[in-house]
């Protein structure tokens, strides 16, 4: 049941062939829950579980998210997909470096969990994972941009500081270098915010042209100043280079002195203070007109990524990086490359998602089940490499038919049926059959493994894995019987 808002998997159209229904789908989310948490529990790894189950929570939230298009919306769908998303491939990938068995385990588990939410979330398909991915780039992109502004103005403004927080005065060339720096940031962050605060609006009628002229004007003067000061800049950079202030000093005593003033502390707080005030009050004045302004959602979708990219470089970044090297106990350089390329991982493994639908690798309308399935059948692989017990293993292939059978059962109902129609007790007397046959199948070849075990345990004999198999094509082949009986009666 929802908390909020119109259930999601009870659209007004009938006949609309989205979701599997949703008794179906709980009951294939429970049993892949029920066997998550078992086998974890199991093998001694239940630890990892929350972190896995977690992250993939937050990426199916946010591909749910990312598909809308108020600016709110999809701006915690950015921080729930992005961080998560790249978490858990990084996290998954370090696994299968260094311990494979397990690393197959983990990341079947996390593509069956991260398929059946967006399953719930009808997000499966590639028309919902194209904008996700969109989305995600353009965040990670603008957060890259984030990064190196940060870290430019940062190192310009600790630079500035110390040369006139120095006890030693800096040089004549270096004086004039810092002054018209000073004066380049200080004019361009004023031109800025003079191209965002609101002056024309809020002036009197009678002085509109008057107003127009004066910013005519004003704009002209500040283009002049930054014009005047990158010249002036890189004149002094040459003149100083070519020892011209040294030629000058020695013929102008005072100039020294005279040019050590510009590069005190007031006359750059004079230069710099007024534009960073007016480009503060104008990214105000233009939050407001944002926050005010109707609908449009391709510019939500920028601003939001913008928006967010910024929150990961002031807030998230630096608290993930102190965090990274403590779980794992690698090294920052490892925390570092894993946060900064973790989301291109992600971005590869969604556009493949995208590719193999197109492609009809994966059905377009059963894309959750099917990956769920296969998510499955992956993790019974890497449950049998870690030696997981047999039962488990036939339990774990039992369920990924199970989870393909009534998810498809579910989105037959829905295509012939629609969603009106209270199919709860249909949906269930299936499941509860695809159940029964899988756990009488699972008994039948746990017997058959503990007869193995007990009389040819000294003979070469068939891994687990290959008894794996042989469950689910024992688990198969009845299901399909029975279907095909159900749909003709």
């Amino acid at each position: 049941m929802a908390l909020f808002g119109p259930r999601l998997d009870r659209p007004s159209v009938i006949g609309d062939d989205g979701r599997p229904r949703a008794t179906s789908l709980t009951v294939a989310s429970v049993l892949v829950a029920a066997v998550f948490v078992g086998a974890t529990r199991q093998l001694g790894v239940f630890q990892v579980t929350m972190g896995v189950g977690t992250a993939a929570g937050l990426v199916t939230a946010g591909l749910a998210l990312l598909n809308r298009d108020r600016f709110t919306t999809l701006f915690i769908g950015q921080l729930c997909f992005l961080p998560a998303g790249s978490a858990l491939v990084a996290g998954l990938a370090g696994l299968l470096v260094l311990g494979p068995a397990y690393g197959l385990f983990f990341t079947g588990f996390a593509i069956t969990l991260v398929a059946l939410g967006a399953s719930w979330a009808n997000a499966d398909s590639a028309a919902s994972v194209r904008p996700a991915l969109f989305q995600g780039g353009l965040s990670y992109l603008l957060t890259l941009a984030w990064v190196v502004a940060v870290a430019v103005i940062a190192g310009v403004v600790l630079f500035i500081r110390e040369l006139l927080l120095s006890s030693s005065a800096p040089s004549p060339g270096l004086a004039v270098v810092l002054f018209v720096a000073c004066l380049f940031v200080g004019t361009l962050c004023f031109r800025l915010g003079l191209r965002w605060l609101p002056i024309r609006q809020l002036a009197p009628r009678r002085l509109g042209h008057s107003i127009d002229d004066w910013l005519v004007r004003l704009r002209r003067v500040t283009t002049t100043l930054l014009v005047f000061s990158l010249a002036v800049g890189v004149v002094a950079l040459g003149t100083a280079f070519f020892g011209g202030f040294s030629l000058l000093t020695s013929a102008v005593p005072g100039v020294t002195t005279l040019l050590g003033l510009l590069a005190t502390q007031p006359v750059a707080l004079l230069l710099v203070g007024p534009g960073l005030f007016t480009l503060f009050v104008g990214l105000v004045a233009l939050g407001l007109r944002r926050l005010t302004r109707p609908v449009d959602a391709s510019s939500n979708r920028v601003l939001a990524a913008f928006v967010a990219g910024l929150f990961f470089v002031i807030g998230l970044l630096p608290f993930t990086l102190s965090l990274a090297p403590i779980p794992l106990s690698i090294s920052p350089v490892l925390a570092i490359l894993a946060v900064a390329f973790g989301p291109i991982g992600l971005f590869l493994i969604g556009g493949l998602v995208v590719v193999a639908e197109y492609a009809t690798l994966v059905p377009s309308r059963a894309g959750g089940p099917a990956l769920g399935a296969a998510g499955m059948v992956l993790a019974t692989v890497g449950g049998t490499l870690v030696g997981a017990p047999s039962p488990l293993v036939f339990v774990m292939a039992a369920v990924a038919m199970i989870v393909w059978d009534v998810s498809t059962f579910g989105l037959g109902v829905t295509e012939e049926l629609g969603h009106l129609p209270e199919t709860r007790r249909l949906e269930l007397f299936h499941a509860l059959v695809t159940v029964g046959v899988g756990i009488v199948t699972v008994v039948g070849l746990t017997a058959l493994d503990y007869v193995r075990t007990s009389l040819a345990s000294g003979v070469v004999v068939v891994g687990a894995a290959a008894l794996a198999v042989l469950g689910t094509l024992l688990v198969l082949a009845p299901l399909k019987g029975y279907l095909e009986a159900e749909v003709r009666d």
